[in-house]
């Protein structure tokens, strides 16, 4: 009989309450493994292996001298997150990862966070991913975040906790919409037991996000100028006044103006450039 040596120790169990005891979420899950043989549950396991092995569904690991190509771990049992559960965490997330944009605005721009000392200087400009070429640079509606992919994890109380934030566009959802097209074929009863919330209307959200950040078309009256070039001419005008070559420094600032691009020097010796209107 399924689950007799199961034990449960004191890390937080998914599936029970107590030992035979499944929680509420979990109780139709728990009624269709008791029906399952382990010889089909092993079967149903292979055909979702062998699915995202005849759709390419795989991921590269480095420095394994047998192949670089995995197949996308799956686990046959579905994690069932209840709607009440979901609420807390899209709030959670959402109030997040509104707080890590705010704080990569604040980074290239204003700096407050590092003027008034709540996060070290140098942590931030010794950072490898901290991009100086950004500094100054206006996005539009101020969205430096466009996806991400935050890992969770459930703390010994039952709590949801964040482990990691990937900001930068991670492929990870691809598994996840794939995830769930495989379990609607091995385990097609169990997916309509359960009203799961769709996911099959991602593509366009993504597509309508990356709609409303894209670049507009500039107007032909609009200045256009060769920012890599203006990145450099701004380094070197900062060399030169740290230097104290301050011939050097107006003759590179007049050299900016004359390319439509005004300077605001701040007070934490970083500048700022915009083209000028």
């Amino acid at each position: 009989m399924p689950f007799v040596n199961y034990q449960i120790d004191g890390a937080y169990d998914e599936m029970f309450a107590a030992a035979g005891v499944p929680r509420p979420q979990y109780e139709a899950l728990f009624r269709r493994l008791l029906e399952l043989r382990p010889s089909e549950l092993k079967q149903r396991q292979q055909t979702a292996d062998i699915g995202f092995l005849n759709q390419g569904i795989t991921f590269t690991v480095y420095g394994h001298d047998e192949g670089t190509e995995k197949i996308f771990p799956y686990d046959l049992l579905p994690r069932v997150i209840t709607s009440g559960e979901w609420a807390t965490i899209e709030k959670g997330l959402t109030q997040r990862i509104t707080a890590l944009n705010l704080f990569l605005k604040d980074i290239y721009h204003d700096g407050k966070i590092l003027n008034d000392g709540v996060v070290p200087r140098e942590l931030v400009y010794s950072c490898k991913h901290y991009r100086r070429e950004m500094r100054g640079i206006r996005l539009r509606r101020d969205i430096y975040v466009s996806v991400v992919g935050t890992d969770l994890v459930r703390l010994g109380d039952g709590q949801f906790a964040v482990l990691e934030d990937n900001l930068r566009v991670p492929s990870g959802v691809s598994y996840m919409l794939a995830n769930r097209q495989v379990m609607k074929k091995v385990l097609p009863g169990l997916f309509g037991s359960y009203n799961v919330r769709h996911i099959d209307h991602y593509g366009q959200e993504l597509l309508s996000t990356l709609r409303a950040l894209g670049i507009r078309r500039q107007p032909k009256s609009r200045r256009a100028v060769d920012e890599s070039k203006v990145v450099s001419l701004v380094d070197a005008r900062n060399a030169a006044r740290k230097a104290k070559n301050f011939k050097e420094a107006d003759r590179i600032r007049d050299e900016l103006k004359a390319l439509g691009v005004e300077l605001e020097d701040k007070k934490d010796g970083t500048t700022e450039w915009r083209v000028k209107r």
